[in-house]
């Protein structure tokens, strides 16, 4: 197994009515990232054309004018903020994206290439990854570059999923992995920000503090990507 991390260019997905719904959603974040994939389930509509459901937990920063609520059209999905902290909210979305190309989804082979983590949007950038075989991730990329998506790629080897870690200093360790231990990313959240603080001995904004850098420097890292 590999792990595959995209870079890609929002403005070059794909030209067809997804690219609208991403404007949409683009025009109302500064980022939104993934913090938990539970489903991922597509459905094919025509020959075409898929709808693709997702299910998981995401921190999003809205622009200015902007609530939660408009971030999804009641009639595609429903969105449940769970926690708001420094402007950032913590959510539980379950949507639908509508008008994905068939021969896009399909190539993915779900038995063979699954969604992963990082996950991460802005108007900027678009980074998504996957695990799969060598084969089935070479087979995906060859299809990016037919249907004229711009992207950058890096893959990882199962030791280097094992290093990730070894990016961060070692109280952002120690913070990550406390706030993972104490059930801090888990849905639903078994443990506050400030119950995990003084589990540390530390303020909770020192604590907020450390914990985003710590994913900054994750995702810098995984994504410093090649062409």
């Amino acid at each position: 197994m590999r792990r595959v991390i995209l870079e890609i260019d929002p403005a070059t997905v794909i030209k067809n009515p997804y690219k609208k719904g991403l404007q949409d959603v683009l025009s109302k974040i500064e980022w939104l990232e993934g913090t938990n994939l539970f489903n991922i389930d597509p459905e094919e509509i025509s020959e075409t054309v898929m709808t693709v459901k997702k299910t998981g937990v995401f921190k999003v920063k809205l622009k200015e004018g902007f609530e939660i609520s408009d971030l999804i059209d009641p009639k595609m999905g429903t969105i449940e903020p769970l926690e708001e902290e420094n402007g950032v909210i913590t959510c539980f979305i379950k949507a639908q994206v509508d008008g994905l190309p068939t021969e896009l989804i399909k190539s993915l082979n779900f038995d063979n290439m699954l969604i992963s983590l990082p996950l991460y949007l802005s108007p900027e950038k678009y980074i998504v990854s996957f695990l799969g075989t060598s084969d089935s991730i070479k087979a995906y990329l060859n299809l990016l570059k037919s249907l004229k998506i711009s992207y950058k790629a890096a893959i990882q080897t199962p030791n280097q999923f094992q290093s990730d870690l070894s990016c961060l200093t070692n109280r952002q360790k120690e913070v990550m992995l406390a706030a993972r231990k104490y059930g801090y990313y888990d849905y639903p959240r078994r443990i506050s920000s400030h119950e995990l603080a003084e589990k540390l001995g530390i303020s909770k904004s020192t604590m907020l503090e450390h914990l985003r850098k710590a994913e900054k420097r994750m995702i810098d890292t995984l994504c410093a990507v090649t062409e």
